[in-house]
């Protein structure tokens, strides 16, 4: 190895150091039969050490860290330090497979190499398939190389390896396989192993000598492979996950396809290097999928450790995780990958979001998470099963790296709520009759939480007589159902409330969503009957409730009790953090439904106090955005922060509004919305009008009847209405409003460059769409065709758009060809009924002409972050 020099020369021999330390594992575990490090003379020269592989074959290897003011190599800037040298006498003269590793990447060569490849050694398949730049680098190659012949150039990148590797996923690799292969601690490895090459140079070293080295340091071989102790604690571990929580819904295993897809996913073998995120709101039943990809697994015979990361213990390290769990003062990927000894094998870390900066209840966990992920990847047997909520993985800025490290090989698979069938068929198995339910009790039971919430409460009864709107009111009829069912077998009849109320208030203080079962008071029979009657979960010697949001039901339930302000929790909890939005947001939800003049106060003085943060006064409007019938009087609260004076929170109100159709109806009701479509201030109009847009769907008739009675007003109204209806496939859900983009598009006074922009944008917008939205567009298409009729010179401007472009593009055309194709559909010759028209606006530019969906392209101001205005 080179000789320390100055602090540069230390830094590259770091990362030199490392690389060969990798090769050392490969010795270890039978890759190879010895490495030459730096030989003397011509075998050694240009080259860091030759390495004899378990197959016979030598590689010989260079490793440069990266170069002073340069972000990538060229071939030339390899030639100039010596590397095409050492390449032409390895590689070309010889037979040996070269290897060239560096922080920065050799920028045209590892293409030239898989060209080379795909080519199978021949010439004449490999330069067909070259570009011209990249042939210009073949050329320069072979100049680099000493003139050498094509033949020889591509016998040198048939025989090469040229390898990107940042130097902190390749000390993260190292120490992985350390781990994994060694006793000890991997850290003490990589530092004896290093001074052993370093006090090796010019040495052959075999396995044995390498072996000797780490016992003389008392480093032995791991011998987790054949540990059946620890095979043992982790298919313990593995039935303590299956048994933590009731994964079903009664005694009914509802098979989901996702869990299908996951399993499908990890067991592709192309997909090998990359990890599964399994994604899904709160109660879709995230864990469900999860316990039957396990079960899934499990017969494929893969060893498995499935860890609940909302019931470790806060830590930082990984190790301390692996003794928490197996008792072992080592990381949990180390000890699965050594106990699989080369075989398939499954991490699932499920309840992601527990370590999330958005919950806050965990969240000094991610630095041991994120270890084990980078762990993971050294070990290309290990497959990685994350399970996260979908707002913590799309709003914290880690778990959205997380999902991104491993580029395309990251698979998101995300689980959704039952469909109405799915709920039916789980109502009859429960003794219910689906038809009794109202469609909004059949929708709030397509999340698997709430149905699972229902099975608890009937328990084999027909569940008669039992009425729900919300899921408050299904916590509360679980609560009363399991309260009267324990309250018999327990030594103590008030436990049930008293150990849900110390567990919850522990939890509180703590900011953890378990603690040790040592704070809880005594009687472990009590928590015993509660465990086994699913409403408190166990791991280890943790304790926590069978779900997030039955513990946040728990605590909104007793602070309302207690009837304090929601204001005084706030000041006294000290820090607002993250951990309170749960809160916050169940004892608004709970308030609301039991004493609705508090839930008032208490939301006014959220909002008015200049001393709550402003996520937790997002979070309370939120709530009321959630609201399935506004009232009144929550409206006085919100518009008083949409006026002038307020305007900071002007954004949130309408974010909120956003998606509610509870709330376009009851401000429709309210001739509020009328108002704002009118509005001389426009973003408000343009809000209003692209809050139509986003809702037609749910309330087509509603909305139509709106576009309606804003058309005719002034050029600038008709030109929003007519937006609306062409960019949002609106259409698509109301034949009112495709009829009123007819009569509005081309009505009389209209230019035909106008008439033209307004139907391009019309019939490519519904044309991207599903078969409706190619039978709107095929309407379209012959209504504009027909305004052609005895106009000649019309026909140009239809045939192409002012940019030289088709007026409609291929793929729409493609479309509704194959529609018309396969339903004989013929051009509609006739308008539909036509009325009053006016301007859309004859300044159309191409550039309004959108590419696919889009928004309201008239407006320049901005929707809520998730829908853009005027873009």
């Amino acid at each position: 190895m080179p000789l320390p020099g100055g602090d540069a020369d230390k830094v590259g021999n770091r990362f030199e150091l490392r690389w060969t330390v990798r090769q050392f594992i490969r010795l270890l575990t039978g890759q190879a039969q010895w490495i030459h490090l730096e030989p003397i003379g011509d075998e050694g020269d240009k080259i860091e050490f030759l390495l004899g592989r378990a197959d016979g074959r030598i590689e010989a290897h260079q490793a440069k860290r990266q170069q002073s003011g340069k972000g990538h190599w060229t071939i030339a800037e390899l030639a100039k330090i010596g590397v095409m040298d050492g390449l032409r006498k390895h590689a070309v003269d010889g037979d040996a497979a070269f290897v060239f590793v560096s922080t920065q990447a050799a920028k045209s060569l590892p293409e030239l190499v898989h060209r080379a490849l795909g080519a199978n050694g021949d010439l004449t398949a490999f330069q067909a398939a070259l570009t011209p730049d990249l042939s210009g680098e073949f050329s320069d190659l072979e100049w680099r190389l000493g003139n050498v012949s094509n033949a020889q150039a591509l016998k040198a990148l048939c025989n090469s390896d040229w390898k990107n590797q940042d130097e902190q996923g390749l000390a993260d690799t190292v120490l992985a396989l350390l781990g994994a292969y060694l006793t000890g601690d991997p850290e003490t490895a990589l530092d004896g192993l290093a001074r052993f090459a370093t006090d090796s140079v010019h040495r052959r070293l075999a396995p044995d000598e390498i072996w000797k080295e780490l016992d003389r340091r008392g480093i032995r071989p791991s011998e987790l492979g054949r540990d059946q102790s620890l095979a043992v604690r982790v298919r313990e571990c593995a039935s303590e996950f299956l048994e933590s929580r009731p994964y079903g819904i009664g005694d009914l295993t509802v098979p989901r396809a996702e869990a299908e897809r996951v399993a499908r996913a990890l067991l592709d073998p192309e997909a090998a290097a990359g990890s599964v995120f399994l994604e899904g709101p709160a109660g879709v039943g995230k864990s469900g999928v999860v316990a039957q990809v396990v079960q899934h697994m499990a017969e494929a015979g893969w060893p498995m450790l499935p860890i609940r990361l909302d019931l470790i213990d806060p830590t930082q390290r990984p190790a301390e995780i692996g003794r928490q769990l197996l008792g072992r003062d080592k990381s949990p990927v180390a000890l699965l990958a050594g106990l699989a000894a080369g075989r398939d094998c499954l991490l699932v870390l499920d309840q992601l979001d527990a370590v999330s900066i958005v919950s806050g209840r965990n969240p000094q966990v991610f630095n041991a998470v994120a270890a084990m992920i980078r762990e993971a990847r050294a070990h290309p047997k290990l497959r990685v099963l994350l399970v996260c909520r979908t707002f913590d993985l799309e709003n914290d800025p880690r778990l959205r790296e997380l999902s991104r490290q491993d580029g395309p090989g990251t698979r998101r698979i995300t689980v959704g709520p039952f469909d109405e069938a799915a709920v039916k068929d789980v109502l009859v198995h429960l003794g219910i009759d689906p038809s009794r339910l109202d469609t909004r009790q059949l929708d709030l039971l397509r999340l698997p939480l709430h149905l699972a919430l229902l099975a608890g409460v009937i328990a084999g009864e027909t569940g008669k007589g039992l009425t729900f709107a919300t899921a408050k009111d299904l916590y509360d009829a679980y609560w009363l159902r399991k309260r009267t069912d324990l309250r018999p077998v327990l030594a103590d009849p008030n436990a049930f409330e008293t150990l849900l109320q110390r567990l919850c208030d522990v939890m509180n203080d703590r900011q953890a969503l378990s603690v040790p079962r040592g704070l809880l008071p005594p009687g472990d029979a009590d928590l015993e009957r509660l465990v086994a009657a699913n409403v408190l979960i166990r791991q280890g010697l943790r304790i926590a409730f069978f779900h997030e949001g039955f513990f946040d039901y728990v605590f909104a339930r007793r602070f309302c009790e207690l009837g304090e302000p929601l204001l005084h929790l706030l000041r006294s909890a000290g820090e607002q953090d993250l951990f309170r939005r749960s809160q916050v947001r169940q004892i608004l939800v709970y308030r609301r439904d039991e004493d609705f003049d508090a839930y008032l106060s208490d939301l006014s003085d959220c909002l008015e106090a200049d001393d709550v943060r402003f996520h937790i006064k997002k979070l309370a409007i939120g709530v009321v955005g959630l609201a399935t019938d506004p009232r009144p009087e929550e409206w006085s609260i919100l518009v008083e922060h949409l006026g002038d004076g307020k305007m900071r929170l002007a954004g949130t109100v309408r974010e909120a509004l956003w998606p509610s159709a509870a709330w376009l109806r009851f401000l429709r009701d309210r001739g509020v919305l009328p108002q704002w479509l009118n509005d001389p201030r426009t973003e408000v109009a343009n809000f209003a009008f692209n809050w139509l847009g986003n809702l037609v769907e749910a309330e087509p008739d509603s909305v139509a009847e709106l576009l309606e009675g804003e058309a005719n007003r002034s050029p600038e109204q008709d030109e929003r209405v007519l937006a609306i209806a062409a960019r949002h496939e609106a259409a698509v859900h109301s034949g009112r409003i495709e009829a009123l983009f007819h009569r509005l598009a081309a009505g009389p006074g209209r230019d035909w460059d106008s008439i033209c922009s307004a139907y391009r944008a019309f019939i490519e917008t519904h044309s991207y769409g599903d078969k409706r939205g190619a039978m709107v567009a095929c309407r379209a298409l012959g209504r504009w065709l027909g305004l052609i009729a005895g106009h000649p010179d019309r026909v140009e401007s239809f045939s192409r758009d002012r940019g030289g472009s088709g007026a409609i593009p291929e793929r729409s055309l493609e479309t509704m060809g194959a529609l018309g194709a396969s339903r004989r559909i013929r051009p509609v010759r006739q308008p539909p009924p036509t009325g009053p028209v006016a301007s859309f606006g004859s300044g159309d530019s191409p550039a309004h002409v959108i590419k696919r969906p889009a928004r309201l392209e008239t407006f320049s101001d901005r929707a809520p972050p998730h829908r853009r205005i005027g873009t």
